[in-house]
């Protein structure tokens, strides 16, 4: 996962997670993290798994999407 912010004299870090999800996206009070496929890597990485158990564990939802619209389906579906 790659991350962006300003800095305060406007300049932009860029930080790379291993093995953590795609997205987060938090709402209501909530946090969910994505996962997305592109279907030539369709399983999770030993280490994606032990992050989804781990962020599972603490009670956070954990998807995994193939495609972005599933990803739309899935938060619209958690929102409503």
């Amino acid at each position: 996962m790659r991350h962006l912010y300003r800095h305060q004299q406007n300049k932009i870090m860029t930080i790379y997670l291993k093995d953590l999800f795609d997205i987060i996206v938090y709402y209501s009070g909530k946090t969910y993290s994505i996962e997305i496929k592109n279907g030539l890597k369709s399983k999770l990485t030993t280490g994606e798994q032990k992050c989804k158990e781990d962020i599972e564990s603490v009670g956070v939802k954990y998807h995994v999407v193939y495609t972005l619209k599933q990803a739309i389906n899935i938060l619209e579906a958690e929102i409503n």
